[in-house]
Parts: structure tokens; C-alpha cells; sequence
């Protein structure tokens, strides 16, 4: 079998993943962590409209797709809860919008965070989406929280790379997610519509 139809069948069975047994649209609790640090500065409204691509394309509702969202640097952590109203979320990232990025790029903690939150005995696929320049310092920790995560429940982690996008970044993006397919660039345009595939409910 050649390479590229392993990647597709890899592809699918992945997308197919997503659904829940005896459902006809995508059910998930999904985690948006966005690198607020000082390597973002002047990238402010490419991270907001990354993480606003995911919540104003898919079908958000309480019993079907619930999104949070967490802001990392090396000070503080914004979120907003875990949540099927697509308002709440929306107004969320635009208050984000109105502060400058600063600070040094942890993700640790955050990653920490969201897979407490995705841990809610919920029986649905857990999925993180991490949106950064890929500048992260504490990639090993960050690792590790991640496996931990992933020996209790299903979880898939996605990155969106929004910044300078040195090959260094990128690599350690990669280590995160595991996949050089799970990364996009900028705008998540095919991740977002592989998701939206997978829904008929609206």
C-alpha cells in the first residue's frame, strides 16, 4: 500500500474518531490554548482569529461540541470554561483581543489545566488545540502533561502556527502534537472543515 493512501486511511479513521456511536454529528469537548507571550506581539488579531475560526464554523451546543479557552505565558492563565454557548466564547476572545501579548511562552501549566477540564467523565473525544509561534520554553514538562493526559482519556492535540514561524518552532510544535499533519499554518482552515464534515446538526 503506498504511503499516500496510508496517510488518507490514517486521516480517516482519525475524522471517523471523532464521532460517538449512534450520533450523526461531532461530539467532543475541545480545549483552545492560545500563546499570549512577547514572541506574539503584533500577531495579536492572527491568534484571536484562529481561535474564532474553530468557534464561529463548528456547531457549538451544551449536548454536542463544548469549547474552553486558556491564554499562556509566564504570568497568568484566562479562560473560559468549558461551554456550548458560541456567545460566551465569542465575547471571550474579543476581550483578549483588546490587550497586548507579553511575558515569557509556558505552556505547562495550561496544558495542565485543560486536561483537568477535558476530564469531566464526559464520553466524548477530548481534543486540545494549541495556537502559537511554536517559541515555547518548557516543552518537556509540557510533554509529559500531555502523556499523562492521554493514559486517562482520548485525547488529540492540534497546533495552529501564528508568528514568525522559524523551523525551530515548528519542530517543537511538533513535539507537542506528535504529527507534522496536526500542524496548520495561520488559518486552521482544513482542520476547521474536517471537523465540520463530520456534523449534519446545526
Amino acid at each position: 500500500m503506498s504511503l499516500f493512501f496510508k496517510i488518507l486511511i490514517i486521516g480517516f479513521l482519525f475524522l471517523t474518531s471523532l464521532k460517538t456511536e449512534g450520533q450523526s454529528c461531532l461530539s467532543a469537548d475541545m480545549m483552545i490554548l492560545i500563546d499570549w507571550s512577547g514572541s506574539e506581539v503584533g500577531h495579536e488579531k492572527e491568534l484571536t482569529n484562529a481561535a474564532l475560526k474553530f468557534i464561529s464554523d463548528l456547531p457549538i451546543r451544551n449536548d454536542l461540541l463544548r469549547i474552553g479557552v486558556l491564554t499562556f505565558n509566564d504570568q497568568n492563565i484566562d479562560m473560559v470554561d468549558l461551554t456550548g454557548d458560541k456567545d460566551k466564547l465569542i465575547y471571550g476572545i474579543n476581550e483578549l483581543s483588546t490587550t497586548s501579548a507579553n511575558g515569557n511562552t509556558f505552556i505547562s501549566s495550561a496544558i495542565e489545566v485543560a486536561s483537568n477540564d477535558l476530564n469531566n467523565g464526559r464520553n466524548v473525544r477530548k481534543i486540545i488545540i494549541i495556537i502559537s509561534d511554536g517559541e515555547i520554553y518548557d516543552i518537556p514538562i509540557a510533554k509529559d502533561n500531555l502523556n499523562q493526559a492521554k493514559d486517562i482519556m482520548a485525547l488529540s492535540v492540534f497546533a495552529v502556527l501564528v508568528g514568525e514561524g522559524l523551523d525551530i518552532n515548528t519542530t517543537n510544535l511538533l513535539l507537542l502534537v506528535d504529527n507534522i499533519n496536526n500542524i496548520e499554518m495561520v488559518i486552521p482552515s482544513n482542520l476547521v472543515n474536517g471537523l465540520k464534515k463530520l456534523s449534519i446538526c446545526n
